[in-house]
Order: C-alpha cells, then structure tokens, then sequence
C-alpha cells in the first residue's frame, strides 16, 4: 500500500518533469555527448556513473582535474552537447 502511494508520487513527478520542458539528464542521455553545461559554463565530461557527472575543475593543471574530478548531479545538468 505505502509503495504504491510513492510509486504514485513518483509518475506525478516524473509528469511534471516532462511536460515543463526541461530536459532530464541521465547517464544513457549523455552516452555520446562531450560537454554539459552546469551553472552557466560549459565543462568536459571526464566519466558518467549512475548518479552523477564527473567534470574537469576550473584553474587546475590538467593532472589535477584527471585525478581529483568536481562531481554534480544530474539534476544541476542545465545542457549537453
């Protein structure tokens, strides 16, 4: 009973998501793109796992942003290309 209520939730949710415009962003959406957009700059993709994006840091030498990636949501994804 509980889970069907949630799954309830959950397609409202996902209907509003839809039907507002906005593009959701997951990791077999992004399969193919190289660069996403996140606060207002666009940044490489460096490696998709199942809940986040893992992107280069700004001002670091190259080394450093292989190494220690800055790693958002999916949800902070604003584009992709």
């Amino acid at each position: 009973m509980i889970l069907d209520e949630q799954h309830e939730k959950l397609e409202f949710f996902e209907h509003c998501l839809a039907t507002c415009g906005r593009t959701i962003f997951d990791k077999a959406t992004l399969k193919g793109k190289t660069e996403v957009k996140l606060r207002g700059r666009w940044e490489p993709i460096l490696k998709l796992s199942p809940t986040t994006v893992a992107v280069a840091g700004v001002g670091f030498s190259r080394e450093i942003e292989l190494k220690y990636p800055l790693k958002y949501a999916y949800t902070e994804i604003q584009d992709a290309r």
